[in-house]
């Protein structure tokens, strides 16, 4: 029951009001945000330019820090003397292990001088290039399946990288040495039943009679006498570096419809993917018939050696250069791209390990040197194609190669690069001449690019 007494109470309806902003604020406001969005745009536009620019920087830092590293240790190396002054491997402490000159290896250390004084302008390498060469002289005419390793990348790279510095005479001395070691090597190896240079046996002299084998590595070799016909015009030279290759490309190199040499059931099968190689090819010397494939450094007949790869990539893009073959430079991208392929399936840098198909273990190493000679070989192919694709792989091989991981400033280990490979069976990583060799040339490629 509700009191008569109490008076009822009638609150009254407040009316809110809205006020908006009037057109001259708006246009205020409008003013001032369109100000920011050009502020913003801008700092947009100036990062996006900085930043290349400081990344292109640091970028050349760490190369121009690599070559100085470099200098410091060839230096050490340039002193080496005596029988075994010669070297192609580390012992896993870093330090070289010594070798006689009949060593596949034995023609880098005097490219890797030649090299630096193209790279430095300082007369001492050429001095310290000329003394190496004249140490290497005698494997002109050697019998040897790496003639070109020796005699090309020694005297070969004197008159590529000392064209400024050398006399007319030494030039002409250094010409002479490449003819004389192109027609050993042509006379004591080439099998015209075959169609190629035989690679193993490497003392045997007569390519017609016993054991005759072809490995990827060979295709290197090919730039000796490939320079000779540059020079001289010799077709028939010519011809057998052609058929060497043709060689390589239908038995080494696995395509779209070739057969596995092993099958399923065999412990050396695993699965074989275009663009991959088997390391070494055995043919019959007198029919040219083939008559075994293996992996010599590797785990199985069937997998890929990582540096083979690298060396055919390399091989195949200098063979174009020399002759502008199309088919050379198609059969180049084709193996890079297995190359690559296989890479980003095992490696969580641009490092490959020894083996592509072996597992990723202890018995399996990575491999510095042929990320080096990759990187070289990129920019290469970057140069004849403009692919980008090219100067973005052998710019993040270098980065990585350049890194603190791979590379050493200490004067106790004695090689360049750490971290490369001997062969898969040893499962060691130790120093490389050839991968040292192959970084200073990348090294060099991409300072070339950029003047």
């Amino acid at each position: 029951m509700v009191d008569a007494n109490l008076t009822q109470i009638r609150l009254p309806l407040t009316k809110k009001i809205v006020r908006f902003p009037s057109k001259e604020f708006k246009v205020t406001i409008m003013a001032l945000l369109f100000r920011i969005f050009l502020i913003v745009s801008k700092l947009i536009v100036i990062t996006s330019l900085i930043t290349p620019v400081a990344l292109a920087d640091a970028f050349d830092k760490k190369l121009d820090r690599a070559i100085e590293i470099s200098a410091a240790k060839l230096e050490q190396h340039a002193q080496r003397t005596g029988p075994e002054r010669f070297t192609c491997y580390t012992d896993t402490d870093g330090q070289w292990i010594g070798r006689g000159l009949n060593g596949w290896c034995c023609g880098f250390s005097a490219g890797l001088m030649w090299m630096m004084h193209d790279l430095t302008g300082d007369q001492k390498w050429a001095d310290y290039g000329r003394d190496w060469n004249d140490s290497i002289r005698p494997r002109a005419s050697a019998s040897d399946n790496d003639t070109g390793f020796q005699i090309f990348n020694s005297f070969g790279y004197a008159l590529r990288h000392g064209d400024t510095i050398l006399t007319q005479e030494e030039k002409r001395d250094y010409e002479n040495v490449l003819r004389w070691a192109s027609n050993t090597f042509t006379t004591q190896r080439y099998n015209a039943h075959v169609g190629g240079f035989r690679t193993w046996p490497p003392t045997l002299h007569n390519p017609y009679e016993g054991e005759f084998e072809i490995n990827s590595d060979m295709i290197m070799n090919m730039e000796l006498p490939i320079w000779v016909v540059k020079n001289t015009g010799d077709m028939d030279l010519l011809d057998k570096i052609a058929r060497h290759e043709e060689t390589t490309w239908k038995h080494t190199i696995f395509k779209d419809g070739d057969a596995q040499w092993e099958g399923t059931k065999s412990k050396e099968y695993a699965d074989r993917k275009p663009g991959s190689h088997w390391h070494v090819v055995g043919f019959n010397p007198e029919t040219g018939a083939v008559i075994d494939k293996r992996t010599e450094q590797g785990d199985k007949t069937e997998s890929t050696w990582s540096r083979g790869q690298a060396w055919l990539i390399y091989g195949y893009t200098m063979l174009y250069r020399y002759t502008g073959y199309q088919r050379y430079l198609v059969r180049a991208e084709f193996v890079f791209d297995y190359y690559m392929s296989a890479l980003n399936a095992q490696s969580k840098d641009s490092i490959p390990y020894s083996d592509f198909d072996a597992p990723v273990d202890k018995r399996n190493p990575l491999d510095t040197s042929a990320a080096a000679v990759v990187a070289s070989a990129s920019l290469e192919l970057y140069q004849i194609t403009d692919e980008k694709k090219y100067l973005k792989t052998a710019k993040n091989i270098l980065n990585d190669l350049t890194s603190n991981t791979y590379l050493t400033a200490s004067q106790d280990y004695e090689a360049i690069l750490t971290r490369g490979s001997h062969s898969y069976d040893r499962g060691e990583e130790v120093g490389t001449i050839f991968g040292d060799f192959y970084l200073i040339e990348a090294i060099s490629r991409y300072r070339q690019l950029k003047k």
